[in-house]
């Protein structure tokens, strides 16, 4: 790829899709390069080049479209690929039909590509590649790639009010794309300020693909914070008055680290309520709501002269997953910015407990639900001896335990 950017070019293409008295429009596209970076040899698996031989036989012209043109002219192998055709619905069904391939979708209307152009989100992904790797350019994303420049295509309000998802995937770009943390255009800030109120009617599922990719990305602590002075808070599940304060300590703390998105999240809420206010609203996994609603939970100070103990307490403690409340005892140091203590942790092997249901019961405890708190009392004493207590050492806490929580034992 050329580090500088070439000058436009310009070709006439004969099927570029407006039709008047059956006589094709021809139309100027901006050729800026032609690519033949590795990146986009390794696209032509024998599916693709199948394909590719397909349309081209039908007379019919393909291109890569969006997010992958983006990923190849930044050397970056996309993840998946988006085609656009001259080819109309009926014309691809017509062909597949006589090939054998079956057609999912066969709404749509016929291509012009500058109107396909005009209709994305931002400049950067309304590029398209053919696959000869001609790179066609209509607004000047190219250039903004290389400035590092994040704009919407044409009008931002416009661009916006046809998906209002639209503001959530600008600020996910921008951590992506920018250099600088907050070299916004005022014009697309006022547009996403003004049009804020329109996410609410956008899925929770939605929402959350793109608010979870901001809080991974680069500068998620200052775009969060951007995405909230434009009121977008209330839209999104968040509390109309977040805890910005403490968001901006966890993600100063944290910055250079990997962080799980809810230890940044779970910054902003108060409480397990606002958790699951916020859960009700995107749809959160089991294990994200979880996660949250652990870190509120236990994210408070610890007072304690081991100052470990704490921590291993919840993982002996834990009803569930060993494994995932370890990963979150983790995050709740991260959230803490109990690095070292972190390092403690990890290196830190839970040691088997030597007591079990069979051994309480021989000895006097009644089955049923009591065994369960007699457990915990004895793996309290346990973690409290940094866990050298043999079984027999154990047992001779059980009349102690056994009286503090009022039962008498078995004869």
């Amino acid at each position: 790829m050329n580090s500088q950017r070439k000058k436009s070019s310009y070709k006439t293409l004969q099927n570029s899709g407006k039709e008047r008295n059956t006589n094709v429009v021809r139309q100027y596209v901006p050729v800026i390069m032609k690519l033949d970076s590795p990146e986009f040899k390794a696209l032509f698996t024998p599916e693709l080049v199948s394909l590719v031989s397909l349309f081209k036989e039908y007379g019919h012209e393909l291109r890569i479209a969006g997010g992958a043109v983006r990923d190849l002219l930044m050397k970056i192998e996309p993840k998946d690929l988006d085609f656009a055709t001259t080819a109309t619905p009926d014309q691809m069904k017509e062909m597949f039909n006589a090939e054998g391939i079956r057609m999912i979708n066969t709404k749509g209307e016929r291509h012009d590509w500058k109107l396909d152009a005009n209709r994305r989100d931002l400049t950067i992904n309304s590029m398209f590649l053919g696959l000869d790797g001609t790179v066609y350019d209509y607004f000047d994303g190219y250039k903004d790639l290389q400035a590092r420049r994040v704009v919407f295509v044409g009008d931002a309000s416009t661009r916006i009010r046809e998906d209002y998802l639209r503001i959530l995937r600008y600020f996910r770009f921008y951590g992506r794309i920018a250099e600088q943390s907050d070299n916004h255009e005022e014009n697309t800030l006022e547009a996403i300020r003004h049009n804020a109120a329109g996410l609410e009617i956008i899925s929770g599922e939605r929402i959350w693909t793109e608010l979870r990719k901001i809080l991974e990305g680069r500068f998620a602590g200052e775009l969060v914070k951007i995405m909230i002075s434009l009121g977008l808070n209330s839209y999104i599940g968040l509390p109309a008055q977040p805890n910005i304060k403490e968001f901006d300590r966890v993600w100063s703390l944290n910055c250079p680290e990997k962080v799980h998105p809810m230890t940044l999240l779970a910054a902003l809420l108060t409480n397990q309520e606002e958790v699951m206010k916020f859960h009700a609203r995107v749809k959160l996994s089991a294990y994200e709501r979880d996660l949250t609603l652990f870190i509120v939970e236990n994210r408070q100070d610890k007072p304690c002269v081991k100052p470990l103990q704490p921590y291993q307490l919840l993982i002996v403690n834990s009803k569930g997953k060993t494994s995932d409340t370890r990963e979150w005892v983790r995050e709740v140091l991260k959230y803490r910015g109990d690095f070292a203590l972190l390092k403690q942790f990890d290196q830190w092997i839970l040691p088997r407990f030597p007591i079990n249901g069979n051994i309480l019961k021989e000895n006097g405890v009644p089955g049923g639900k009591i065994l369960g708190p007699v457990m915990n009392a004895l793996k309290h004493r346990w973690v409290e001896n940094d866990f050298q207590l043999s079984s027999e050492e154990l047992l001779k806490f059980l009349p102690e335990v056994l009286d503090e929580i009022g039962v008498k034992p078995k004869r």
